[in-house]
């Protein structure tokens, strides 16, 4: 118990694995170097972090836990809608086409967890069966949807494999 509330920590174990494969398989849409894709990883990271910690707190510090995670989120949404999003396009259009699906869904999708956490966690202003019920709406749009449309979408998969050559 938090602040007089059930702290349901394992969504957070859950965020710390699940992301960052989230993150790895638009990277690898992308073709984007592994240096680049793992920094973009750490700053999710720490933005899960940052959200367990602010779970963890009350008041003030769970408030400054919040708008921490917000601050290593914007990097990671720059990227996806900037950075990554000029890649895909360099990769093929039909490359470029899926990722622009990919992206706007984890962009969108995304921007609603700090919401719930703000009123769920900090604010305390909806009830359990509510911060369950949006977190595990969130996160099954956020997953499963997500690889639905990957795994649909062969011929992505064969263009971003064009010249991919296996290391020996």
């Amino acid at each position: 118990m938090i602040d007089g509330r059930a702290f349901h920590y394992t969504r957070y174990l859950d965020w710390l694995v699940t992301t960052p494969l989230l993150l790895l398989d638009l990277g690898g849409l992308c073709k984007i170097d592994s240096e680049e894709t793992f920094m973009l990883i750490a700053l999710d990271i720490l933005m899960v972090l940052a959200g367990l910690a602010g779970g963890l707190s009350e008041g003030r510090a769970c408030f400054l836990m919040w708008v921490l995670g917000c601050v290593f989120f914007l990097p990671i949404v720059y990227d996806l809608a900037f950075t990554f999003r000029t890649k895909a396009a360099a990769v093929g259009d039909t490359t470029a086409a899926t990722y622009t699906k990919l992206m706007g869904l984890t962009i969108v999708l995304w921007v609603f967890y700090p919401i719930v956490f703000y009123f769920c966690e900090y604010l305390n202003a909806w009830s359990t069966t509510t911060e369950i019920l949006a977190y595990g709406i969130l996160d099954v749009t956020a997953k499963c949807v997500f690889g639905f449309i990957l795994l649909s979408s062969r011929d992505t998969l064969e263009q971003v494999s064009e010249g991919y050559q296996p290391v020996a």
